[in-house]
């Protein structure tokens, strides 16, 4: 293996090492561990954590995706995208734009709306309206928790087809 071929592989290692693993952190362990936490509080917490972690997630996925357009020129066979592992890179293409459409969607949209949705409760003057909007706080979290779920389906298939392409034909 030619050494730049060596030193760009490991930084696209390492990037997908932050990336997945930061993001398996934050989903299965940082968050669950907030739930306890009153809503103000966790909400506080989770915007300074995920602000924070946010830079470092997009800046691996910069890395990632220069790194990864390097090594795939290693699996196209000139213009021949019949091979396998041509194949296999397109799915992996699809998956990885898909989870990161569904991250940032995720990230944003139902991020702003539990910011929004703790504000309202924040500012609530009976107990009746409260009770509401927690309700709806709940629905808001379940469907993110559930999109936050199928990232971390998407992550694993994308490393799964990532060792299918190291395994010789």
């Amino acid at each position: 293996m030619a050494p730049l071929n060596l030193i760009v592989l490991y930084i696209h290692i390492v990037a997908a090492i932050i990336f997945v693993g930061g993001s398996l952190f934050i989903w299965l362990a940082f968050l669950p561990a907030l739930r306890d936490l009153s809503d103000d509080i966790r909400n506080q917490v989770v915007v300074r954590v995920t602000r924070r972690f946010g830079r470092v997630v997009d800046a691996s996925l910069v890395v990632l995706i220069l790194t990864g357009i390097y090594n795939a020129t290693w699996y196209l066979d000139g213009y021949n995208f019949n091979t396998l592992g041509a194949k296999i890179l397109l799915a992996k293409t699809i998956l990885v734009a898909l989870m990161i459409f569904t991250i940032y969607f995720n990230n944003i949209y139902f991020g702003r709306k539990i910011s929004a949705t703790v504000r309202q409760m924040r500012a609530a003057a009976d107990q009746k309206q409260k009770e509401t909007l927690n309700a709806k706080l709940a629905s808001i979290r379940r469907t993110s928790h559930i999109i936050s779920y199928l990232n971390i389906a998407l992550m694993l298939t994308v490393i799964l087809l990532a060792v299918m392409l190291q395994i010789p034909p």
